[in-house]
């Protein structure tokens, strides 16, 4: 039986709607909507991070997402009702020498989890990866998954793209690799001696010099005998997924993940993934589809050439993937978020 929202306490969430979802309003969506529905929780929403000064713990809980430097936490004096919802925050190392402010805000961001971990606040965390750098803080985190959306039943509609092809959703930063993932599909494509299509879902800083190179390195692909590359921006949810379910293989490069869900996206909609160790993806695929970087060329060449053992890999994965979404992941949340809120 639910418990009434009369004997849970007043709940407070740090959110604000954007035009842009990232990963981390996303989880906020989908937690503030499972606890609605789920816990029939009453839940103000809010901007203001000093509203957790007028709080105690007794009474009151306040969950603010953390993935990131974020001077905004410096208004809270008083953390007692505070739960902090602990993402994953990129090490610096990955940004040098490429970009000197990242690589600076990142080490902030690692100097503010810090000083929050000195606090009275306690934490949850997206991937038993997360928890073990948090225990590094000796901060002990409940481990509650990111959430991975069913999707649409019109992905259902959807068949597989004639030519191979396989599809990198993310930023286009030095983290990611990026160029060499381009390198190595366009390598890929080389060794099928066959058109194939990357489709790429993404967007970097216009600033940036990565990405302005990036951009160009696409450029002199444009007359490649075999590989034809597909940019797209601003997609909504629907029709990425529909982009997911036509494609053969998801790929990706980048040197850390606390949780990974594009991956996971991709897999939900019926297409395995192929990538690198990256910390958080390997933990909460349990290894599958995880391949060295020197031989992830010849891995796309074998899992493009034989239907059999993409569909085997799909189906490793998918055990993974379905834990992380409804219902199953419905329990997860009111089991650990919900501990919180009584």
């Amino acid at each position: 039986m639910l418990k009434s929202q009369r004997n849970m306490k007043n709940i407070f969430y740090f959110y604000k709607k954007q035009k842009k979802i990232n990963s981390i309003n996303l989880h906020s969506r989908n937690i503030i909507g499972i606890l609605k529905e789920q816990l029939l929780c009453s839940i103000t929403e809010t901007s203001d991070v000093g509203v957790a000064n007028s709080l105690n713990a007794d009474d009151d809980v306040f969950f603010i997402p953390f993935g990131g430097f974020d001077y905004r936490l410096f208004k809270i004096r008083k953390f007692s009702s505070v739960v902090l919802v602990f993402h994953n925050i990129t090490p610096p190392k990955h940004f040098l020498w490429d970009d000197i402010p990242m690589a600076i805000f990142a080490l902030l961001g690692y100097i503010q989890l810090y000083f929050l971990s000195k606090t009275k606040a306690r934490w949850i965390t997206v991937s038993e990866f997360n928890a073990s750098l948090l225990k590094k803080y000796n901060v002990d985190a409940k481990v509650c998954p990111s959430i991975v959306e069913i999707p649409p039943s019109s992905i259902h509609e959807c068949s597989k793209s004639e030519e191979p092809s396989v599809i990198y959703v993310g930023r286009i930063v030095q983290n990611k690799q990026c160029f060499e993932l381009l390198d190595i599909v366009c390598k890929a494509s080389e060794q099928l001696k066959q058109k194939a299509i990357f489709y790429i879902v993404g967007n970097g800083k216009a600033r940036s010099s990565y990405f302005k190179e990036y951009i160009n390195k696409i450029r002199k692909l444009e007359n490649h005998p075999y590989l034809k590359v597909e940019w797209k921006e601003g997609l909504n949810y629907n029709d990425l997924t529909k982009l997911y379910a036509q494609c053969w293989l998801y790929v990706t490069m980048s040197k850390h993940e606390g949780f990974g869900v594009p991956v996971c996206e991709s897999v939900a909609c019926g297409t395995p993934g192929l990538y690198t160790p990256c910390g958080g993806q390997e933990t909460i695929l349990n290894n599958c589809g995880v391949v060295n970087a020197e031989d992830f060329s010849n891995q796309i060449v074998r899992y493009i050439k034989s239907a059999d053992e993409r569909s085997t890999l799909l189906s490793q994965q998918k055990k993974y993937v379905d834990t992380y979404m409804s219902p199953i992941i419905d329990n997860k949340v009111k089991e650990v978020f919900g501990n919180f809120c009584k």
